[in-house]
């Protein structure tokens, strides 16, 4: 699965807001709620003896990786940006350097999304809503993340589809979403 496929799969649990502002308010509040819940699960792994199970771990951080895919690829729809913009910018994971440690770079991917969202210009499109560089720089981020976790993007969009069929069957509703259902999180990679 590549990012274009796991957009169309993913707009079927968008919600049906009001207009642009507000969609750009929920992935603006979206990617930044996931890059926290990423830094407290590095936080609570490194500080407070959570997920002593490497499998618990990447299980956790896979899933939130694949809801921030989730605000990631709708925003790009907001703005009118195609993932094939993305594609170009993708890194490939030879550059990812014995400096990039998962933690740093979930750090650095949390700052640029502050980066990106402190300037949103609501009302433009892309590349003017948005420097095309927050873009290429979030993406970047988020790859090699994946990358030094060992993680593929294909396994993140799977398991996030699998568990949105699972939480939203009919599609989101804010009842499916206040009686959330998780995913058991099942082998990666398979």
């Amino acid at each position: 699965m590549n990012l274009s496929d796991y957009q169309e799969l993913s707009r079927r649990t968008k919600p049906d807001l009001k207009d642009k502002r507000e969609e750009m308010l929920n992935c603006a509040l979206g990617l930044a709620g996931e890059c926290g819940e990423l830094l407290d699960i590095f936080k609570k792994k490194i500080f407070h003896g959570h997920y002593a199970e490497p499998r618990e771990f990447s299980g956790a951080v896979i899933d939130e990786m694949g809801d921030f895919t989730w605000y990631f690829v709708w925003f790009l729809d907001i703005i009118e940006c195609s993932t094939g913009f993305c594609d170009r910018n993708q890194v490939d994971r030879s550059e990812l350097g014995p400096s990039d440690q998962p933690v740093k770079l979930a750090i650095k991917l949390n700052l640029e999304v502050a980066r990106a969202v402190a300037g949103w210009e609501i009302e433009a499109k892309f590349p003017h809503s948005v420097e095309a560089r927050y873009v290429v720089m979030i993406w970047r981020y988020f790859c090699l993340l994946a990358y030094s976790l060992g993680f593929e993007l294909s396994d993140i969009y799977a398991f996030n589809v699998a568990k949105l069929v699972d939480r939203y069957p009919e599609g989101f509703s804010k009842k499916a979403s206040q009686r959330r259902r998780t995913v058991v999180t099942g082998q990666l990679g398979q």
